[in-house]
């Protein structure tokens, strides 16, 4: 994993929230308040995947879940 003093190439951010980044290492940094992932392409993904089917579910479950999420 990288190191704590890589630079980071930010791809998104949410003030006050977080954001995801990259580094020269490879690694993808998900900061969501206290907490930084670091994971590999392959890890990023999945986790994507999982998100993307809890998110469907949730919104399925209770439309009113969805207040805030804004679609492209």
């Amino acid at each position: 994993m990288a190191a704590a003093n890589s630079p980071l190439d930010v791809l998104a951010l949410k003030p006050a929230f977080g954001f995801v980044a990259t580094c020269r290492d490879g690694c993808i940094h998900v900061s969501v308040g206290d907490v930084v992932l670091q994971l590999g392409t392959a890890e990023y993904w999945t986790l994507m995947e999982m998100l993307s089917e809890a998110a469907r579910r949730l919104a399925v479950a209770d439309p009113a879940q969805r207040q805030g999420w804004v679609e492209d």
